[in-house]
């Protein structure tokens, strides 16, 4: 795990320019640095090296193949680079050519040296990416890993080609003019990430997941190729022809995640992992106690809140399996002290407020190891998330209705006021003695009137991953047509609603927020994350089970279920989802008010004419006032009102 930066086709290049640019990458590798510059072919990069497999020098970055054509900076880890080391021969014309070492960029060169790139991506496992500089065909190739989980940034900035593993470092040199996408903010503002390949600044993209660049010298002409599609693996027969039984899809994910757990455990510096109590971590450390010998490190962070908690059940996960168990309760006050560091960790504009526990976890496992596996990942690919089993429950009660119709009933719902329909709900379950929990009648009767109107599924999804409906509204922009909008992907070789979000969650949401957010906390604190259920091998055998093993009676990952059963008993298993969140509604209405109030005054939003002042202070207002939970929307307008305050 590591971070580099490059340049491409520049006419002056100082040295000390290329090592500051190196430099500000320090967190996501402070074990080693270098630079390579090739002033004739005007080709540069800069490495900051975090050393896991092969400690010695032997690993250093940037690494020149033994034939001496290729050089090249690596970002990852490669899982399968022992077994792939013995199929390759090193320079047959000199017997006495042997290893410098064994690190996994050493073998992965040497492997491209020999078949190319193309081939030598089909082949390696893992999560990476790198930069690779021919000598003999003068092209460079930028390569990602094929779920996304590690970052490239890519493009041409008045006139230079900049790339590499964080925007932060782009910034440094002296010709680099960032200029804000609009188009870029806008989606932002919607989704409270920027999809890929979009990025916030002009002309700069991010490399899709699963895909490759190359950029020649000659004719500055740039391909993007894909070398891993996972449409391929998807299973479009109905649930009644497999042929498989539910037995036997269990035995062999249990038998994948087993191999996989044991394969990202490969390390030569201290390891643990992250233990939430929910069921993707479970998974994860069960399997690794049982592949260990040794107690494994476990980490958990809690907050002194009631109802966002988890480490009780985190605490008894642990105890059950012996892991070497780590657990940190956090006041509120401790979590809000990281928010005016948050631009630098997420060098674009990031939104997703479970950032804050991520980082402090991620800094709390660091004191004690400097690898930690994670979850990640079993949401999008089991059917995790909660709107997997409401979309299809709404959609199935509302589509029947003529839209006209639908539309008259969600504006008679929205008559009423929300604090109106608590109030009312809240005499009737007086006058009952009703001893039911509190719910937010009316924010739940508002949101559903949205989801009323929506002409179909695409509009269904974008509504629950959407936090403002039109986000012209909000952001200042001539062009108010929105371009990269994510729509539920059209490739799904199958009409279930449900399979087409969670494919649609896979090649967006997964990478674009979830990823990011681990990736970028993880390295301000220079750990590495490893992620076994996006082993490439555990995705596709995933896309292939039938749904009714992964919801069922309205229940998700039950097919995950029955493999955690055999480690733990049922009752820490089947318990509601929490997820990774903080009390934020309830910050911005204490703790966090007066740091909100500053960034959403008149004079801080009207100052660059970034955003329309009128609707995002009626928010502001209605979420002060505890008329309505507007705390995820506007998390979006304050995260980019920080990071463009300390730009």
């Amino acid at each position: 795990m590591c971070g580099f930066v490059g340049i491409f086709g520049f006419n002056n290049l100082d040295e000390k320019t290329l090592v500051n640019m190196g430099s500000s990458l320090y967190s996501r590798g402070p074990d080693d640095n270098g630079i390579y510059i090739n002033h004739y072919s005007k080709i540069a990069f800069a490495h900051q090296r975090l050393s896991i497999l092969d400690l010695s020098s032997a690993g250093h970055q940037p690494m020149t193949s033994s034939s001496g054509r290729y050089v090249i900076v690596f970002n990852g880890e490669i899982y399968n680079h022992l077994e792939l080391r013995k199929s390759i021969k090193l320079n047959e014309s000199n017997q006495n050519q042997s290893w410098k070492g064994y690190s996994d960029t050493e073998t992965l060169v040497e492997l491209i040296d020999q078949l190319g790139v193309e081939r030598v991506l089909r082949k390696i496992e893992g999560m990476f990416s790198f930069a690779l500089w021919d000598k003999k065909n003068k092209n460079l190739t930028l390569a990602k890993d094929r779920l996304g989980e590690k970052p490239m940034y890519y493009g041409f900035n008045e006139g230079i080609f900049f790339f590499g593993s964080d925007l932060r470092s782009f910034k440094l040199h002296p010709k680099f003019n960032p200029k804000i996408d609009r188009n870029s903010l806008a989606l932002f503002i919607k989704y409270n990430f920027i999809p890929t390949p979009s990025s916030i600044y002009k002309g700069i993209y991010k490399l899709p997941s699963g895909s490759f660049l190359i950029i020649s010298e000659k004719h500055q002409e740039m391909q993007v190729k894909k070398y891993w599609n996972i449409h391929s693996f998807v299973n479009d027969e109905d649930d009644k022809k497999s042929k498989i039984t539910e037995v036997e899809y269990i035995e062999k994910l249990d038998l994948l995640l087993n191999k996989t757990v044991s394969k990202q455990m490969l390390s030569d510096v201290p390891i643990g992992a992250f233990l939430s109590g929910g069921i993707d971590s479970s998974t994860i450390v069960s399997l690794m106690q049982a592949n260990s010998s040794k107690k494994i490190n476990t980490f958990t962070i809690g907050f002194d809140e009631f109802g966002y908690n988890e480490s009780k059940n985190a605490k008894n996960i642990a105890k059950i399996l012996g892991t070497n168990h780590n657990e940190t309760i956090l006041s509120s006050k401790k979590a809000i002290e990281i928010i005016p560091d948050l631009p630098s960790i997420y060098s674009e504009p990031f939104a997703d407020s479970s950032q804050i526990p991520t980082y402090l976890v991620s800094k709390i496992a660091r004191e004690k190891v400097k690898v930690a596996l994670s979850g990640d990942g079993g949401d999008e690919l089991f059917g995790g998330y909660n709107r997997y089993v409401l979309g299809k429950r709404m959609w199935d009660k509302i589509s029947f209705f003529p839209l006209i119709l639908r539309k008259v009933m969600a504006n008679s719902i929205n008559i009423i006021s929300p604090e109106t329909y608590n109030s009312i709900y809240n005499r009737i379950s007086n006058f009952l003695n009703s001893n039911s929990a509190y719910i937010n009648l009316g924010d739940k009767l508002h949101k559903g009137s949205r989801v009323m109107i929506a002409k179909d599924t695409d509009e269904l999804y974008n509504f629950f991953i959407s936090q403002w409906g039109n986000p012209f509204d909000i952001v200042n922009n001539k062009n108010s047509i929105l371009s990269n909008n994510i729509i539920l992907d059209q490739n799904a070789k199958s009409d279930n609603f449900v399979f087409k979000m969670m494919l649609t969650d896979t090649l967006n949401y997964l990478p674009d927020d979830i990823l990011c957010k681990v990736d970028r906390a993880a390295m301000a604190n220079s750990l590495e994350t490893r992620l076994p259920l996006l082993d490439h091998h555990v995705v596709s055998f995933a896309m292939q089970i039938p749904m009714n093993l992964k919801l069922r009676d309205n229940v998700g990952k039950w097919v995950l279920r029955q493999v955690l059963y055999k480690y733990l008993p049922k009752e820490l298993v089947d318990r509601p989802k929490m997820g990774f969140g903080i009390p934020l509604g309830k910050w911005l209405r204490g703790p966090l008010n007066e740091w909100a109030e500053d960034l959403l005054s008149k004079k801080s939003i009207t100052k660059n004419d970034y955003f329309n002042f009128k609707p995002i202070h009626e928010s502001w207002n209605k979420h002060k006032s505890g008329k309505s939970n507007l705390s995820t929307s506007l998390w979006g307008i304050l995260m980019f009102q920080e990071w463009l305050s300390k730009q």
